[in-house]
Formats: structure tokens, sequence, C-alpha cells
């Protein structure tokens, strides 16, 4: 989650838009996610895996791209993986009607191949074994905390503007599956999720001496390896 897929917190992008109804209104925007989520089943890939696919655009095409068209290249990768189609066919396809012509007859098009070996299976990012149960949790609320630094090599939660950066937890949520591991194919990990509190000005430093109110605050809901002590014995007022 980097480069043009992790923007939050990021300057020169301008106001979020915020849309009075939904902001998805054709039949195929709406369509884009299901039909992405039903592509991900057929190639056995998880919910945490498929934010990854879409993460792995290229950064042009990402932006370039509309939120529902981007769930849509992720439904055509899962779908040639899945060997429901091959690209050709669906590229020749969009083509023809673009162009207001018929398809070709299936028979027409080459024969799709598997090229994924993962049988296909539920969605399981929100799922855990019954009766599993999570060690006990590394912190407490009003513990001060640090985040972990760094680009991770693959798909994670830890936005980069909360990276490196102390904070306070006010809570513990519970455990649910460890996205980073989960993205990558391993065994779903049951994992603790806290909310910490942290100072505006502390995430953005640069813009504290300009327009950035010292008493504005940012609270979000972290999983427990993206945090470090700061002082084990100590609690934050």
């Amino acid at each position: 989650m980097d480069d043009a897929h992790d923007l939050g917190g990021r300057p020169g992008f301008g106001p979020v838009p915020v849309h009075a109804t939904r902001p998805w209104t054709t039949w195929w925007e709406q369509a884009a996610g299901p039909l992405a989520a039903m592509m991900a089943n057929l190639a056995g890939v998880n919910g945490d895996t498929l934010r990854h696919l879409m993460e792995t655009l290229p950064p042009d095409d990402y932006r370039r791209l509309s939120p529902a068209g981007r769930w849509l290249e992720v439904a055509v990768r899962c779908a040639v993986d899945a060997g429901v189609a091959t690209r050709a066919e669906l590229e020749d396809r969009a083509r023809r009607r673009a162009e207001g012509l018929r398809p070709l007859p299936p028979h027409e098009y080459p024969e799709p191949q598997r090229l994924v070996d993962q049988p296909p299976r539920r969605l399981a990012h929100n799922k855990r074994d019954p009766g599993y149960e999570a060690p006990d949790p590394l912190f407490r609320p009003g513990q001060r905390i640090r985040t972990r630094a760094g680009r991770p090599p693959g798909h994670t939660r830890l936005a980069g503007y909360l990276r490196d950066r102390t904070g306070v937890v006010t809570a513990v949520n519970g455990y649910w599956v460890y996205p980073d591991t989960n993205a990558a194919g391993d065994a779903e990990e049951a994992t603790w999720v806290y909310t910490v509190r942290f100072a505006a000005t502390d995430l953005w430093p640069d813009a504290a001496a300009g327009h950035l109110p010292t008493d504005h605050e940012v609270l979000a809901d972290l999983f427990e390896p993206y945090l470090r002590e700061v002082d084990p014995d100590a609690r934050a007022d």
C-alpha cells in the first residue's frame, strides 16, 4: 500500500469529494465489486489478496481508473488466473462492445487455461477458526506506542503517513485476521486490533507551523504487529 495506492495524508490532491447520493450510479460500477469477489472466489483468492492485486496495478493505470474501474481490472486478473477467459478474449469483447459489434462465438476464442493452483474457496478474510482464542493483547489503553517504520514488501493496512509515529492506545478492539500475511496466502492469524490516537501535528510536522490546529487528532485502528512499546512502564495521561 504505497505510491499511487496510498494517498492518505499526502498533499497536492485537493479535497475529497463528498457525494450527496451513492457515487456509483451506472450498472457496471455497481457490479464491479461483486464481480471481483466472484472471480476471486474462482481463483482461490481471499479478500486481502484481492486488495493487494489492486495495489499492484501500474501507478498510471491506478490514477487513470475510477474506483469501480480498478475493481473491474482486478476482476479481469482473477478471471484470467481462474481460467474463465483469456485476457485477449476479454479485451476483444470490450472493444467490440465499444464499437457496437457482436462478440465472436465462444469457440472462436482461444481456450482459457487455469493459471493458479489454488482451488476455488470461500472468501475468508473476515473468518477465523471456531473456538480459537488469540493470546492476551500486548498493549493497554493509555499506553504510548510507536508505529513500525519502513516500507513493507507486500500488502499492509499501515498507511504511509502513520509509520514511525508516536501515539496513545485508546481502545483494544478485539482480534481479526492479520491482512499482511493473509494477503500472501499464509494461514489465517488472529491478531489484536487497537485504536491509537495521534496528534495531527506529529503526523504532519511540516504543516504544524502553518494552518494546522494544534488540538486536532487522528484516530486509527491498527494491528498489533504495527506497534512498538515506547515505555512499557509509563501510562499516558
